[in-house]
């Protein structure tokens, strides 16, 4: 059976700390949608039992796996309407794991005891326009069905540069880290057509969000830059923690760890 639940509704904004992210998912029973836009949508998610076959053809999904493991059932959505088709896949999935669910397949979770927690980001465009991808993505480039948290620890802890992930339909999903820097570090600046989604996975940093770009210029094409921003609000983001930066807001991260890394997803148009 395909099959797509409801969800409730609880908007994030900027910056939730990994205590609120845990303390959210402890009194969940059901899919919480924390933000939700015309291109895409986050939702926390958990599974205590072994799921119904489930398929979401309007969006592509990537889940990131915040607690708990599962093994993950993927494949054609024709055998499990009872018709011919491809056999199914099956993936082991555990804490700090990313999960790439492409649209169209259908999937299920059997958690390996106890709880299985995820944050789905839900990708609804299936196309995006090529120069406003951002750095380090310029052609398709699909992930692994699931890339484990070993790998990702390991590409935080040595990549000199930024490194593409995934790179398919409307979404990027790239390592960051700093130092080495990225190409404009510390400076100011928005996206004209890109969500940015953090999901912080090594040291620490202050995160400035929102206010006003001073001295704005357009370079590259769709980037915004400044010299300096006001009137934006300040955080301190860690591991565990996530942030939300819709396009045409301002935004920059000041490292104060000897090594900082996330990994950004961007939705593109």
């Amino acid at each position: 059976m395909l099959v797509s639940r409801p969800v409730a509704c609880a908007e994030l904004w900027d910056v939730m700390k990994s205590a609120e992210v845990d303390a959210r998912f402890a009194k969940m029973q059901r899919p919480v949608e924390v933000v939700s836009k015309p291109n895409f949508a986050a939702v926390f998610r958990v599974s205590s039992g072994v799921t119904d076959w489930q398929m979401h053809p309007e969006a592509d999904e990537l889940w990131f796996v915040r607690s708990g493991s599962a093994k993950v059932s993927l494949g054609d959505a024709k055998p499990m309407a009872g018709m011919p088709g491809a056999a199914t896949q099956q993936f082991d999935a555990a804490t700090g794991d990313i999960v790439n669910v492409p649209r169209n397949n259908a999937y299920r979770i059997a958690p390996g005891g106890g709880r299985f927690e995820y944050v789905a980001l839900r990708i609804f465009p299936s196309r995006r326009h090529l120069p406003l991808m951002g750095s380090g993505a310029t052609s398709p480039k699909p992930m692994p069905t699931v890339v484990t948290k070993a790998q990702i620890d390991a590409a935080l802890a040595s990549a000199k540069k930024i490194e593409n992930l995934h790179s398919s339909g409307a979404a990027i999903v790239n390592y960051i880290v700093s130092p080495p820097v990225w190409p404009k570090p510390s400076i100011p600046e928005s996206h004209m057509a890109c969500d940015d989604f953090y999901f912080i996975r090594l040291g620490t940093a202050h995160a400035m969000i929102d206010g006003y770009i001073v001295n704005p210029k357009e370079e590259p094409a769709g980037e915004i830059h400044g010299t300096s921003a006001v009137g934006a609000r300040a955080y301190t983001v860690g591991p565990g923690d996530l942030a939300w930066i819709p396009r045409n807001t301002m935004h920059y991260m000041v490292p104060d760890s000897p090594r900082f890394g996330y990994l950004l997803v961007k939705v593109c148009e």
